[in-house]
């Protein structure tokens, strides 16, 4: 069932603390990532700059939760959502409507259109 219920939600998060090989983040109650130690979105942006062989600079992301700031640690534009929680506003290169409100897509234009380089 969706969302899990708070038992679920807890029992899921709590039993991966006696796994120190996984790390868990939130973006969303009910909703526990599980990604392997040392892993983060920061470090698979990471990876693939230096796959691609590109700079940080030439990286945009987005992101509205806390689970998205190691991401923008790695990039050189970051887009926040106007929902998004107020750390992750403040370490924005700028700020786009809501992602209820096309968000996304609005910022997406604007960088497209060389309003921000």
């Amino acid at each position: 069932a969706w969302p899990p219920s708070d038992e679920t939600y807890r029992m899921v998060r709590d039993f991966c603390v006696g796994y120190p090989e996984v790390t868990t983040t939130s973006s969303v109650y009910g909703l526990v990532e599980i990604a392997p130690a040392g892993n983060s979105k920061g470090s698979g942006i990471r990876n693939l700059c230096e796959i691609l062989g590109i700079s940080k600079d030439e990286v945009c992301v987005f992101g509205d939760y806390h689970n998205d700031l190691p991401m923008f640690r790695a990039a050189g534009m970051r887009v926040a959502v106007r929902n998004a929680a107020e750390e992750v506003k403040e370490k924005a290169t700028f700020v786009t409507d809501a992602n209820s409100e096309d968000g996304v897509a609005k910022a997406v234009r604007r960088i497209c259109s060389g309003e921000f380089g």
